[in-house]
């Protein structure tokens, strides 16, 4: 499986306007953010230390999930993202795993129903 790393900046590619205009969250794109959040997950299940490259790529994936949350307005979704960057900020990786936990159940979800 190949790992896609999304910048927040990509966050416009992946969004598309319905018929309603309401804003529904591109397939691939979300496929991707799941797949990088189980990605993050195991990393820091197994090793609990992080670079400087990680700690980048961990940051623009919670951004990533947490625009998705506010798209499809889920406050779910959006307090299991903002539980994951206050456990980062605050270095508690047992919340941030629960949360990421959370966030993942959301985002399957979301490809359940759209995908």
């Amino acid at each position: 499986m190949t790992l896609k790393f999304l910048a927040a900046s990509a966050l416009a590619a992946g969004l598309t306007l319905g018929s309603t205009a309401q804003a529904q969250v591109d397939c691939d794109y979300l496929g991707n953010i799941i797949d990088d959040l189980d990605y993050m997950a195991d990393v820091l299940e197994s090793s609990r230390t992080v670079s400087a490259s990680l700690d980048r790529r961990l940051r623009n994936m919670v951004l990533d999930a947490r625009d998705v949350a506010v798209a499809e307005n889920d406050n779910r979704a959006i307090k299991a993202a903002n539980g994951m960057i206050r456990a980062w900020q605050n270095e508690d990786d047992d919340l941030y795993l629960r949360s990421s936990d959370r966030l993942a159940d959301r985002l399957e979800f979301f490809w359940n129903r759209d995908c």
